[in-house]
């Protein structure tokens, strides 16, 4: 290989390595965005503390997990003092960067002061923010249906049948695909 070719490759290769830094850096700086962004966003909406029937709710969603015709579901613990009259609430969106557990995510949440939203809140947030469980699945673990052996808690998403409103185990484990509705905490006075 001639002198003036191996000039021309570290050349190349320089440049290449420039942009790939370059990429790196703004790919990372994205991603800081987007946690940030992720972190400001609020929702609201009005909630209304009562269970609709299953055949209201076949009426809401394009598919229904059977299981809600015999559901009841009841707030958790962390849920049971929570004022159930009509009010509007404050919604966020909360992010798991790497699958865990449902107890994991309950501390996550109390951590940054946060309490899991309840079912009617979850779906008084559909009503008016649908398009959010197209972009990702919508969990509510703040009730919990106590059936079939189990705890089953539940999450909006959409697919091929359109927008679903279904339950999964309590204890499952929920990957990062997964945003948790949450409602922040009132700061009590010190």
């Amino acid at each position: 290989m001639s002198k003036s070719t191996k000039i021309k490759i570290k050349k190349i290769l320089r440049a290449f390595a420039e942009s790939m830094v370059h990429w790196v850096i703004s790919s990372s700086v994205i991603r800081a965005l987007k946690k940030t962004r992720d972190q400001f966003v609020q929702f609201e909406a009005l909630v209304h503390y009562h269970h609709p029937t299953y055949d209201e709710l076949l009426h809401k969603f394009d598919w229904v997990c059977p299981s809600y015709k015999e559901a009841r579901l009841d707030p958790i613990r962390q849920c049971e003092h929570t004022l159930r009259e009509t009010r509007i609430i404050k919604f966020k969106l909360m992010k798991i960067d790497q699958e865990h557990l449902t107890k994991s995510v309950l501390k996550k949440m109390e951590k940054q002061n946060l309490r899991p939203a309840m079912y009617e809140e979850l779906l008084a947030f559909n009503a008016l923010y649908p398009h959010q469980s197209s972009l990702h699945t919508i969990v509510a673990l703040g009730s919990v249906s106590r059936q079939n052996n189990g705890n089953s808690s539940p999450y909006l998403f959409q697919n091929h049948r359109g927008l679903c409103l279904a339950m999964d185990w309590h204890e499952c484990a929920w990957d990062e695909e997964c945003r948790f509705l949450v409602v922040p905490k009132k700061k009590r006075a010190r």
